[in-house]
């Protein structure tokens, strides 16, 4: 049994799921006029703030933990390894 397979789709699941809540959360906040600012307002600051942090998270934040969830998997390491030791081999690795 692998218990990484369940793992993923539980994981998968939960950040579908917080997107619906996270909707549902700022839906109601919107609706209650909070700090006095009217609804157009916000909804204007979403959807200018959104693609804001979307972008930061893709071009900053992504990378960043693709390279340590890289570093730490000995299985990409040792491939990596293996794959350099064929290129050399074959005479087309760069140096």
């Amino acid at each position: 049994m692998e218990l990484g397979r369940f793992r993923t789709w539980i994981t998968r699941l939960g950040g579908y799921l917080s997107i619906l809540n996270f909707g549902m959360i700022l839906y109601k906040f919107v609706l209650d006029d909070p700090l006095g600012i009217n609804k157009e307002m916000w909804i204007l600051l979403a959807v200018v703030g959104v693609p804001m942090i979307m972008l930061f998270d893709v071009i900053i934040m992504m990378p960043s933990e693709l390279r340590y969830s890289y570093d730490k998997n000995k299985r990409f390491i040792d491939l990596e390894k293996k794959i350099d030791r064929v290129l050399e081999l074959l005479g087309e690795k760069e140096k």
